[in-house]
């Protein structure tokens, strides 16, 4: 596959460390050949994408998705995914938070001006039809889709969302990711991190969607900082929650309060108020709900 960028990035293969080896010793020699060039063409074209975003990120201040990496600036695009400047703008990661803008962005005229391709594709390694994953994204060698994630997790633009997906929120920093030859999360995935985490207050994840009042649960993100008894900072349901088990800059666990009700989670502190995740509190059943009737 070859690449053609604007800014002259290097082709570095010299650079790559092989970080999955799952080339079976029981393998036959020309498979272990073809599997060896397979993951090294992989690991180069990892290298290649992940230098191409942070190129547009000088240039529009944010991420795109892999299938925008290969747009133009055009009235009448090939593709309807060919859409920087289609549609009222482009899906852009805000990198403060790990998430999409709620507004997509002008991205043709300064300050925020396009200035791609900055990686080009074959038409056959396009997936046309979205392959599971955004339309007109780039498939791996192995006929599969190359995954973006942000620090916040599985990158959709298509539906311009963030979600639990496969790694959920596993990365601390962008990465770009190839399940491997059997096309799942697995020991052969190949991934290539670049970017920087959050620097504002997000929730990125919830251990469960529902649950009972005295339940146990957990929540991810960033920047969450250090807990203070005397300052409540996590809200159920605009309603401050005090039963903190424990808190850290990354992690809070929680008990459901025993009032507690359905609604939005989120922190607010020092006037900065998170996303919010909606968490489902569900009714304790009662002796009488769980009898059982007999004849």
């Amino acid at each position: 596959m070859k690449y053609f960028f604007r800014k002259g990035i290097a082709f570095r293969l010299g650079a790559i460390f092989i970080l999955f080896c799952f080339i079976s010793c029981l393998a036959p020699a020309g498979e272990k050949q073809e599997r060896y060039g397979e993951v090294t063409a992989t690991l180069a074209e990892l290298l290649t994408l992940t230098e191409a975003m942070e190129w547009a990120y000088i240039d529009i201040g944010g991420f795109v998705s892999i299938e925008n990496l290969n747009d133009l600036l055009m009235t009448n695009p090939v593709h309807d995914f060919d859409n920087i400047d289609q549609f009222d703008g482009a899906w852009v990661i805000d990198l403060a938070t790990g998430m999409f803008y709620p507004e997509k962005k002008d991205l043709t005229h300064l300050p925020l001006l396009w200035q791609g391709p900055y990686v080009t594709y074959q038409e056959s390694r396009i997936a046309v039809d979205g392959a599971g994953y955004d339309k007109g994204t780039l498939l791996d060698y192995w006929g599969e889709p190359y995954y973006l994630f942000s620090p916040a997790g599985l990158v959709r633009t298509d539906e311009h969302i963030i979600t639990q997906e496969i790694y959920g929120d596993h990365f601390d920093l962008y990465a770009i990711v190839s399940l491997g030859p059997d096309g799942i999360m697995s020991s052969d995935d190949l991934y290539r991190t670049f970017g920087t985490p959050p620097t504002r207050l997000v929730l990125t994840s919830i251990t469960r969607e529902s649950a009972h009042p005295g339940d146990t649960v957990s929540i991810r993100g960033y920047n969450f900082g250090i807990f203070s008894k005397l300052d409540p900072v996590l809200y159920l349901n605009e309603k401050p929650v005090n039963t903190i088990v424990s808190w850290s800059d990354r992690l809070i666990e929680f008990t459901v309060p025993p009032d507690g009700e359905s609604g939005n989670l989120k922190i607010v502190k020092d006037s900065v108020q998170s996303n919010s995740i909606y968490l489902t509190i569900l009714e304790i059943p009662t002796t009488a709900q769980m009898w059982t009737l007999y004849e």
